[in-house]
């Protein structure tokens, strides 16, 4: 089993840069590539939300499990993807990639469709 340590970089002081790296200064992430995974399950209050963290070679590096009170779905995926990338910002620079997809962009298109169907909704209501 290797050491994973966090390194802290200072300047006057203070804490620039904090991030975790594997014995002889490798990086968490081989590549720079974290892979996500993440599930969202409706529940009659809302959602069930779940992601994890995963390196090139399949090591687990986060994990989280957990229930939101919204009620778009598209709203639930993006949320459990943003802890996701908050996680993978939290340890290392990495690219965070969904199914060989980048997580930023499915987030986009998660946010365009949350969007769709918002003003969907305020233009039935308008046409009551």
């Amino acid at each position: 089993m290797e050491c994973v340590y966090r390194v802290n970089e200072f300047a006057h002081g203070l804490i620039t840069k904090s991030y975790f790296e594997r014995e002889g200064n490798r990086p968490i992430f081989d590549g720079s590539v974290a892979h996500i995974g993440y599930n969202v399950t409706e529940l009659s209050s809302g959602y069930s939300l779940e992601y994890e963290v995963l390196t090139e070679s399949g090591e687990q590096v986060a994990f989280r499990r957990w229930e939101t009170d919204v009620k778009l779905k598209e709203k639930a995926e993006i949320e459990a993807l943003e802890g996701a990338i908050y996680a993978v910002d939290r340890c290392a620079s990495a690219e965070c990639m969904v199914d060989g997809k980048p997580a930023r962009d499915i987030v986009r298109r998660l946010v365009l469709a949350c969007e769709k169907i918002t003003d969907e909704e305020s233009r039935k209501e308008e046409n009551q």
